[in-house]
């Protein structure tokens, strides 16, 4: 008996070794896999932070694209109208021959002092002539009438276009003499096409009038 004992003591023993070792495999996994674990979130928390400042940068180039195409955009767009202002400058007596005779370019000074000797002009006046792109000087062969055309040029006309030849041809109209809006562009938005088909504005693009209406003498 005493024999049989000791056999179940020591099988205990075993047991319980046993069962402890398995214990203390068990935590050094658990162990190891939190480590792991934890690990494995630094480096995700590392490349996040790498990732975050990688598409930060990458943004920000992109923003500095934009800005530099913004820029040229505005430098192409300012060359274009340059250009054109430049046509109709040198072009003006073939392009108004049609209708006008004695064709001329004045200049703002000039129209300024034609001006002057009806009604003195106020300073947001004279302003608005010394902003306008071209003024052509002739006389209406439909009806012998002195006729100055104020002209806005852009690339592509739109309203504020036809808003400002209209304002500063009503300063020289103010004055008693005829003056005309003319708008001179490669495209228009429907806006300003519409208001020209009403005979408020001149259109001219290419070298031509599009819409000579408003040029007109009332009678034809």
């Amino acid at each position: 008996r005493q024999e049989v004992f000791e056999r179940i003591e020591a099988l205990r023993q075993e047991v319980f070794e046993r069962i402890e070792a398995l214990r203390q495999e068990m935590y050094a996994i658990a162990k190891a896999h939190e480590e792991r674990m934890q690990r494995i979130e630094e480096r995700i928390a590392e490349m996040h932070a790498e990732f975050t400042e990688q598409f930060g940068r990458v943004w920000r180039e992109i923003d500095d694209i934009k800005t530099e195409l913004k820029a040229i955009k505005d430098d192409l767009s300012l060359l274009k109208g340059r250009s054109l202002e430049e046509f109709y400058y040198r072009r003006a007596p073939a392009i108004f021959g049609r209708y006008f005779k004695g064709v001329k370019v004045l200049t703002a000074d000039a129209i300024e002092q034609m001006l002057e000797q009806h009604v003195p002009l106020v300073p947001e006046e004279a302003d608005a002539l010394y902003d306008t792109d071209l003024f052509v000087y002739g006389v209406r062969k439909s009806d012998q009438q002195t006729i100055i055309a104020v002209m806005e040029i852009s690339w592509v006309a739109d309203r504020s276009d036809v808003e400002r030849a209209s304002a500063r041809a009503q300063i020289i109209a103010r004055r008693g003499l005829q003056a005309v809006p003319v708008v001179a562009g490669q495209t228009f938005t429907m806006t300003v096409i519409e208001l020209a088909e009403a005979g408020e504005v001149a259109l001219l693009t290419d070298g031509s009038f599009k819409f000579a209406q408003a040029l007109l003498a009332t009678s034809e």
